[in-house]
């Protein structure tokens, strides 16, 4: 006879797959999930997490992650709002719809760099209105908390003038920031390295010094970023 807990975990497989047999969800998803069940927001957000990306033995399914996202997001749950934004921004899962992800984003801003950030993002590249003084001002608070990614906008708003006066030096004071930032996923400063590159390679808003560029620029390349690469 089968046993009630292996009863209660097939269930929450069902649950979790919509009853498709693909997916072979880890004890760990099994147990966050049983949590969720229960109330517990922070495994919402981890459950909603796995489905958005495909992780512990379950397939990438955004329907899935909108679900647990906003249980996570209702409950004020800042990461899962911010997700919740990009979920909206991006339309998986739910429609695409950019006021509504700006709301998601404002929601989590009130002590989240990142959402600061993807704010300004909006505003600096037309995606809600309101112009790139705002972004400028978005993108400065998710800098003062030291986020990596918006010191690399800080510097693309300096060097085109958007928001703040044309500034070369202090573009490129921004984006050797960015660029030596200690981040787990380098791809996302990638382009700023390759900034520092060209900028020293060109001598603009620093002295000119092609080697540095150069071994800024590979950097770069390595971390997947196509205008280095296609670099002559």
């Amino acid at each position: 006879m089968l046993s009630m807990k292996w009863l209660t975990m097939a269930a929450l497989v069902l649950f979790c797959t919509g009853t498709k047999a693909q997916d072979h969800p880890t004890e760990a998803f099994n147990k966050s999930m049983e949590e969720a069940m229960a109330g517990s927001v922070k495994d919402q957000y981890l459950i909603g997490q796995c489905y958005y990306f495909g992780r512990e033995g379950v397939k990438r399914n955004y329907d899935e992650a909108a679900k647990w996202f906003r249980m996570a997001a209702n409950e004020g749950e800042r990461p899962a709002q911010r997700m919740m934004g990009y979920l909206y921004y991006y339309g998986r899962g739910v429609g695409k719809n950019f006021t509504t992800a700006y709301e998601w984003f404002y929601k989590a801003a009130e002590d989240d760099s990142e959402s600061q950030r993807l704010i300004g993002e909006m505003y600096l590249n037309g995606d809600i209105s309101g112009g790139a003084d705002k972004a400028y001002s978005w993108i400065r608070k998710a800098v003062d908390k030291g986020d990596p990614y918006a010191m690399s906008l800080l510097g693309r708003m300096y060097i085109n003038g958007e928001g703040v006066g044309k500034n070369q030096s202090e573009a490129f004071r921004w984006y050797k920031k960015s660029a030596e930032s200690k981040v787990t996923n380098t791809r996302y400063i990638s382009s700023a390295q390759y900034m520092v590159g060209y900028m020293y390679y060109h001598g603009i808003g620093v002295k000119k010094n092609k080697k540095e560029g150069k071994r800024w620029i590979r950097k770069a390349a390595d971390n997947g970023c196509v205008e280095a690469k296609n670099f002559k």
